[in-house]
């Protein structure tokens, strides 16, 4: 289980201004090394062999990047014509990706530095699968470096999850990082529509989890946040 996983790497990166005039998001550097070579060494060395990277902001730049990792097995989700977010960004990588198990599919656009165990790791562990179809890892809400929302979930002692709705604030936010079985996208059709729907059906089925991290993490998503990656790098 997760030795392929799914890297979002298509989006327009808009936060970020005219760092992403030339180049996705994916391709800004932290301390000399582009974030999706980050990710990357992140989820090898939690025990991925294979990557699925979807691509269409400056997306020949990105993939001329990428045919350059040639120790790795890299393969492409091509949304050049329509940029579908991430939801519909998964359905239209799920053809690449495994179809009878769980798959870990992470942002390219956040870091992450272990205390005891490796994020992967603790997903791994804490999978139920007559219990769960989506398990996100989290952040207490405290702890997260360069996010400043009020918190996305509040969480029981058996991991499941309730979404913060209108209480001022929660105690963890999603790290990006999650694992997610496939059989939560039936019915849905290709289009555009956010990952969000399918935490949405989970909540809704009982079967939306998490798991606490405890190491450090860096949400890269402007570039306020990025002299924190750098400063945690």
């Amino acid at each position: 289980m997760g030795e392929r996983a799914l890297i979002f790497a298509a989006g327009l990166g808009t936060r970020m201004k005219e760092l992403t005039q030339d180049r996705p998001k994916a391709l800004i550097e932290v301390g000399g090394k582009p974030l999706i070579d980050h990710m990357m060494d992140y989820l090898e060395a939690g025990g991925v062999r294979e990557f699925v990277v979807n691509v269409h902001h400056h997306a020949d730049v990105l993939e001329a990047h990428l045919r350059k990792q040639t120790a790795r097995d890299i393969l492409i989700s091509d949304e050049r014509g329509e940029l579908f977010e991430t939801g519909g960004g998964f359905l239209k990588a799920q053809v690449l990706l495994p179809k009878d198990e769980p798959v870990f599919i992470v942002n390219s656009d956040v870091i992450f530095e272990d205390a005891a165990d490796h994020g992967l790791t603790l997903l791994r562990r804490a999978w139920h699968d007559e219990d769960m179809d989506c398990l996100l890892l989290l952040i207490p809400t405290e702890y997260a470096i360069g996010h400043k929302g009020a918190g996305d979930f509040s969480m029981d002692e058996n991991g499941k999850l309730t979404p913060r709705g209108d209480a001022p604030s929660a105690p963890y936010i999603f790290s990006g990082l999650r694992l997610f079985h496939p059989r939560l996208a039936q019915g849905f059709g290709l289009h555009r529509f956010s990952f969000l729907e399918f935490f949405h059906k989970a909540l809704a089925n009982g079967r939306l989890y998490g798991v606490p991290y405890s190491g450090r993490w860096v949400d890269v998503g402007t570039r306020e946040a990025l002299n924190d990656a750098q400063h945690l790098i």
